[in-house]
C-alpha cells in the first residue's frame, strides 16, 4: 500500500479483553434513543447493514454527539473504536409501486471523527478522522466503463482487472485511492462476468479466466429455426505476460458466441442460467470451488489443473457438460431469491409461493453473481440480490468451515435462517446485506474478494464491484472497490473503524479528569453520517503499531486528517526460537513438508502465547500463505499442504510476527552459520523433500 495519499486513517493495534474499569459508555450501539448529547436520530434500516444489533445513530453535517464516560485512572492505556460509514443515499420504498427501487443520488463528500476531550476545559486529548462516502475509481488512459465487478488478480508486480478490457496498476499503488492504468482492448470477447481463476491472495491457480456466453429473449423466427435458450461456462486461457494478456481466438462459436473451453452448459430453459463463474481456492484442503448461476446461486468443486468440473462421487470430470445429465452432489444450489422450476432435486425444502417478485428492497425475483469467501472459520457466498436496472444490491450469508459438508452449504444469513430456503415468517429468502447504495454507487453487484497484507502484516481484505452512477443508466457500468473489515461476530462490513486512544501513563496529568466521548460528521452541505457499536478496551500493555489505509473519498482536491498524537512507549520483544523442519513422502507423486518453530520473550526466553506468525513460500507459480498462533509453550505448528514430487524444497519466508503486547526482532532468532533464520540478511529457510 502506498503512503502517499492525502486520505490517511490511523488504525491502532489493541487487545480485547474484559475488565472492571471507571470509564463505561452507555448505549454503545444506539438501539436506544438516551444517553448522548447532541442532534442524531436512531435509524435501523436494513439496507446500511449496521455492524451491531439493528440500529445505528445518523448525524447530519455539522453535528456533534457526546457523553461523559468517566474518570481516566493512573497507569492504562485505553484505546476507543466506533464504527462509521455514510448514508447518503435514497431510501428505496418498501411496498408499492415503486418497492425496492433505487434513485439517483449525488456522492457528498463525508468524514467521521471520533474526540475524547476533558470535561471540565473541552480540551481535546486524542482523536481521528476519516472519509467514510465511496471512492470513484479513476482509469487514467481510459474511461472507466467495466460491467459485472471488479476482478482483481496479482501477477508479477500487478494488480489487473479483467472486465470489458484489461485494467492494471502497480502494486506499490493504491487500489482504492490511486488511478487504473488502461490495458489492452481486445477484438476476442471473453465472456460476460468473467472470474480470474485465482485464489484469495490474488494468485492464478490457472492462469486463466472463466467466461458466460448466453442465448436467451428468442424471437419467434429464431425458436422456428430450432434455436434453444442456451447458457455456457467457458476456462479461457490467458496468453502472453502481465499486465497486457492476450488470449486466443476461439476453437468455435454457436448460438451464444465464442467457445474454448467448455467447463458446464445448459440448453432449454434458465433454470439455471449457466455463466457468472467466480473462484475460490481452498488452500487448507487445496479444492478450487467455482460459484456460478443466474436465478440461483450453485457451488461445483472443480479440477485445480484443468478447471474441469469434478464429480464427488467418482474423483473424475462427468461424462457430459450438460448440467441436467450431472448426478446428485455435483452441484449444489446454495443461494437464491426466487422459486425453483428445474430439476426436482435442486428444490429447497422451502419454495416462495407462486406470485413471490422479490423482497422489499428487490423489484425483481432474481440474483446473480455469486461470489465465495473463506476468512476466519467461515464460508462467506455473497450474491447480488434484484434488477441489475434499479435494485442490485450485494448480499452474504455463511457457513462454518469445520462443518462436514462445507462449503457446500447449507449457508445461514446473521439470523441463522437458511438462505436457500423460503422464510415464511419474513416472507422472503434470508440474507444479510452487505452493500446497497451509497452516495452515486447505485446498484451494487457482482462482489469479487482479494487479499493483501501491508508493511506491518495487517490482513486487508477487498470488495470489487460494479456500480452504476444515475438510473436509469445511460452509460456503462463502472468497477469500483471497497476495503472490507469484519465485525465481532466475524461478518464482513463496509463500516469502518476509527480508533483513539490515551495514555495516562505516559500522561500522568490526565489521572482524576472527567473525560468525554465526541462523535461528529463533517463534509458537504446535507450529507450524512452513521455511527454505530462504540467500544473501549483498557490495560497495561504498551504496544502501538500505526498502519496506514487509502480511504474511499469523492474527487476533491484535498483533504486535512486528524490524527493522534501519542507519546513514544518502550515495546517489549518476542523472537524465534527453535526451529523443526522435516517432510515426508504423500503417495508416490507429493511429498508433505514439515514446520514448526517457537515463540520466546527476549527479555526472559520465557515462552509467549498467542502470537500469531504467518509465512509464505512458493510451489511453481503459486504463492501459499499459511499462518499459526504460537501454543501456552510458544509452539507455533503451520499445516502445510503437500507439495508435488516435481519440486525438491521450498523456500520459505517469515512474512510477519504480530504480538498484541510487543514487536518482533528477527535479529534475535536462532541462529545458523551466524546469522539468525529468517532474518533480513538470512530470509529463507529452506525445506526439502
Amino acid at each position: 500500500m502506498t503512503s502517499q495519499s492525502k486520505y490517511l486513517l490511523v488504525i491502532i493495534s489493541i487487545a480485547w479483553f474484559s475488565f472492571t474499569s471507571s470509564i463505561t459508555i452507555k448505549n454503545p450501539s444506539f438501539e436506544t434513543t438516551g444517553d448522548w448529547d447532541g442532534s442524531w436520530t436512531k435509524e435501523n434500516n436494513e439496507l446500511f447493514a449496521p455492524p451491531n444489533g439493528d440500529s445505528f445513530a445518523q448525524l447530519l453535517e455539522g453535528s456533534i454527539i457526546s457523553q461523559n464516560i468517566g474518570i481516566l485512572e493512573a497507569n492504562k492505556v485505553y484505546s476507543f473504536v466506533v464504527w462509521a460509514r455514510s448514508t447518503n443515499a435514497h431510501i428505496p420504498d418498501t411496498s408499492g409501486s415503486d418497492r425496492g427501487k433505487q434513485k439517483t443520488h449525488v456522492n457528498l463528500l463525508s468524514k467521521a471523527k471520533l474526540t475524547l476531550r476533558l470535561d471540565d476545559d473541552e480540551s481535546e486529548i486524542s482523536s481521528a478522522e476519516i472519509v467514510v462516502s465511496p471512492n470513484s475509481t479513476a482509469v487514467s488512459g481510459g474511461k472507466n466503463e467495466h460491467d459485472d465487478g471488479a476482478n482483481v488478480f496479482i501477477a508479477g508486480n500487478h494488480r489487473i482487472h479483467l472486465g470489458n478490457s484489461i485494467l492494471y496498476q502497480s502494486i506499490a499503488s493504491d487500489p482504492i485511492a490511486d488511478p487504473w492504468i488502461q490495458g489492452t482492448k481486445l477484438d476476442t470477447d471473453w465472456g460476460l462476468a468473467v472470474g480470474p481463476v485465482s485464489d484469495l491472495n490474488g494468485t492464478l491457480i490457472i492462469k486463466a479466466l472463466g467466461g458466460g456466453f448466453t442465448k436467451t429473449d428468442l424471437t419467434q423466427f429464431e425458436k422456428n429455426q430450432g434455436i434453444q435458450v442456451t447458457s455456457r461456462i467457458e476456462l479461457v486461457p490467458l496468453l502472453g505476460t502481465e499486465p497486457n494478456y492476450s488470449v486466443p481466438a476461439p476453437s468455435g462459436e454457436d448460438e451464444a458466441g465464442a467457445i474454448f473451453n467448455t467447463v458446464l452448459k445448459h440448453v432449454g430453459d434458465e433454470s439455471p442460467w449457466v455463466f457468472d463463474a467466480h473462484y475460490c481456492y481452498d488452500d487448507e484442503t487445496e479444492k478450487l470451488w467455482m460459484t456460478w448461476g443466474g436465478h440461483s446461486g450453485f457451488i461445483t468443486e472443480v479440477d485445480s489443473s484443468t478447471g474441469k468440473v469434478i464429480d464427488p462421487s467418482t474423483g473424475s470430470e462427468p461424462p457430459s457438460l450438460e448440467f441436467n445429465s450431472h448426478a446428485e452432489g455435483v452441484h449444489t444450489k446454495i443461494l437464491t431469491n426466487q422459486k425453483w422450476d428445474g430439476l426436482q432435486m435442486y428444490s429447497s425444502n422451502l419454495e416462495a409461493p407462486g406470485p413471490y417478485e422479490g423482497d422489499e428492497y428487490s423489484t425483481q425475483a432474481y440474483m446473480e453473481g455469486l461470489g465465495l469467501l473463506k476468512h476466519g472459520n467461515f464460508f462467506f457466498a455473497c450474491g447480488t440480490y434484484g434488477s441489475m436496472e434499479d435494485s442490485y444490491t450485494i448480499r452474504c450469508c455463511r457457513q462454518n468451515s469445520s462443518e462436514p459438508n462445507a462449503p457446500r452449504g447449507p449457508y445461514k444469513d446473521k439470523n441463522n435462517k437458511r438462505c436457500a430456503e423460503f422464510d415464511t415468517a419474513d416472507g422472503r429468502y434470508p440474507s444479510s446485506m452487505l452493500l446497497g447504495p451509497d452516495g452515486d454507487h447505485l446498484v451494487p453487484g457482482h462482489p469479487h474478494f482479494w487479499r493483501e497484507y501491508g508493511q506491518g502484516g495487517e490482513e486487508m481484505v477487498f470488495l470489487g464491484y460494479d456500480h452504476r452512477t444515475e438510473i436509469p443508466s445511460v452509460k456503462e457500468d463502472a468497477m469500483a472497490i471497497r476495503r472490507l473489515f469484519f465485525d465481532n461476530d466475524g461478518w464482513p462490513t463496509i463500516w469502518m473503524p476509527i480508533h483513539a486512544r490515551v495514555d495516562t501513563g505516559a500522561l500522568p496529568d490526565l489521572v482524576g479528569k472527567q473525560v468525554k466521548l465526541e462523535l461528529s460528521s463533517s463534509g458537504d452541505n446535507l450529507s450524512k453520517i452513521a455511527f454505530d457499536h462504540v467500544e473501549i478496551s483498557d490495560g497495561q500493555f504498551t504496544t502501538y503499531n500505526p498502519t496506514t489505509q487509502i480511504t474511499a473519498k469523492p474527487t476533491i482536491p484535498t483533504l486535512p486528517t486528524s490524527m493522534p498524537t501519542l507519546p513514544p512507549v518502550l515495546t517489549a520483544t518476542v523472537y524465534i526460537g527453535d526451529i523443526i523442519v522435516g517432510s515426508k513422502p504423500v503417495g508416490s507423486k507429493k511429498w508433505k513438508p514439515n514446520l514448526s518453530f517457537y515463540i520466546m520473550k527476549s527479555s526472559s526466553a520465557d515462552p509467549v502465547k498467542g502470537v500469531k506468525a504467518t509465512i509464505k513460500f512458493t510451489a511453481g507459480s503459486k504463492l501459499k500463505i499459511k499462518s499459526c498462533k504460537s501454543k501456552s509453550n510458544g509452539s507455533c505448528v503451520f499445516k502445510l499442504p503437500n507439495i508435488p514430487n516435481k519440486f525438491d524444497s521450498i523456500d520459505v519466508v517469515v512474512k510477519s510476527v504480530n504480538w498484541k503486547n510487543g514487536e518482533y526482532n528477527s535479529g534475535l532468532n536462532t541462529e545458523f552459520d551466524n546469522c539468525p533464520v529468517f532474518s533480513t540478511d538470512c530470509e529463507t529457510l529452506p525445506i526439502f523433500k
